[in-house]
């Protein structure tokens, strides 16, 4: 049975936390191998070193520096922390769905032990520095793939109002190789979500139906996964260039059995009622207009987050310091509701703008 800082940890998350069945069982594994001082990854070198390396802000670096010395002093924390770093790193690698019901990503931790994941995630730099070198992926390729850390680190504070971490899920891609940014935008392989995608033997327009049409892209086919991440400009020049970017090196650098299909990309980028509500030359209209577009079941939620870093409660006073937002904000007063669009890119012939 764990020991009595186990149910100490999950009073961390508060009332009514349900953690996996497994835990209790992988709580005893991870302390039968606790060293007997304070995890490495706590030290103040470690984590200097892997934040620099991960282009952290020296703003947020002192205070990973300081959070590290609350953890390494503090028993139960450094015991979480271990705990954590053995359940998130160790072998078999859990994948994001799993990660996903996981406290950690599903709650925020108090503002004490709020940092604890990111110190996590830093010591998983390591490993990963390791695996993408001996791919051959240059150190500037794997710098710009961390700094999502920061990144989320930044959105928990946006939302919280501390400095904290909770998305372990989506940043498990990273450590585990998986994900990659190639200039402006980030890629990994997924299977198709999508539906049967046809194109017109004479036309040769693409098409859902499959009236006269030949197979080029089914559920399941090897897809190049499109993520936009936070901070700078949609520049449509830069996306182009990063996509081009993608093609040449994910296959010398994360092969896989069979080659990719086709561009994929769902977000709240994708929605064509922007043509209507922003100008022709705007990077969101333009970089919509490449792929071909698809519903898929969604509301407004993240597209206020990502703009305005949350859902405003009042639409009448929430900021209009942008074109984005004062188009955004017009819309939705005048009952209109944006959503999320999925859509792909034949890599047959792609061509970009």
């Amino acid at each position: 049975m764990p020991d009595d800082f186990y149910p100490a940890m999950l009073a961390l998350f508060g009332a009514g936390v349900e953690p996996p069945a497994n835990w209790p069982a992988s709580w005893d594994a991870a302390l039968a191998t606790l060293p007997p001082g304070p995890p490495p990854f706590l030290r103040a070198d470690f984590v200097r070193e892997a934040a620099e390396f991960s282009a952290i802000s020296e703003e947020l670096k002192t205070e990973l520096l300081r959070a590290a010395l609350v953890v390494k002093d503090d028993p139960l924390l450094s015991r979480v922390a271990w705990f954590l770093h053995r359940i998130y790193l160790g072998a078999p690698r859990p994948g994001a769905a799993e990660i996903w019901h996981w406290p950690f990503n599903a709650r925020p931790l108090p503002r004490r032990a709020a940092l604890l994941p990111a110190l996590v995630v830093l010591a998983g730099t390591t490993g990963l520095r390791e695996m993408h070198r001996a791919r051959g992926i240059p150190d500037d390729v794997t710098r710009a793939t961390l700094t999502d850390l920061e990144v989320w680190i930044r959105t928990f504070y946006r939302q919280h109002g501390y400095w904290g971490l909770q998305n372990l899920a989506w940043l498990s891609w990273h450590l585990r190789g998986e994900l990659v940014r190639l200039g402006r935008l980030q890629f990994k392989y997924l299977p198709f979500p999508g539906p049967r995608v046809f194109r017109h033997k004479l036309t040769r327009k693409i098409s859902l139906e499959p009236t006269d049409g030949e197979p080029v892209l089914a559920p399941g086919d090897l897809v190049i996964d499109i993520h936009i991440p936070e901070g700078g400009p949609m520049d449509f020049d830069a996306c182009g260039a990063a996509l081009r970017q993608a093609v040449e090196f994910l296959p010398k650098h994360l092969p896989t059995p069979a080659p990719p299909v086709a561009f994929y990309c769902c977000s709240w980028f994708l929605d064509p009622q922007y043509a209507q509500i922003l100008p022709a030359n705007s990077n969101i209209v333009r970089f919509l207009r490449e792929f071909y577009l698809y519903p898929v079941p969604s509301d407004d939620r993240e597209a206020f987050r990502r703009v305005f870093g949350e859902v405003p409660r009042d639409l009448a006073t929430a900021p209009r310091d942008t074109a984005l937002r004062r188009a955004m904000l017009d819309f939705k007063l005048a009952g209109g509701q944006l959503r999320y669009c999925a859509g792909f890119k034949l890599l047959a012939g792609w061509r970009w703008g």
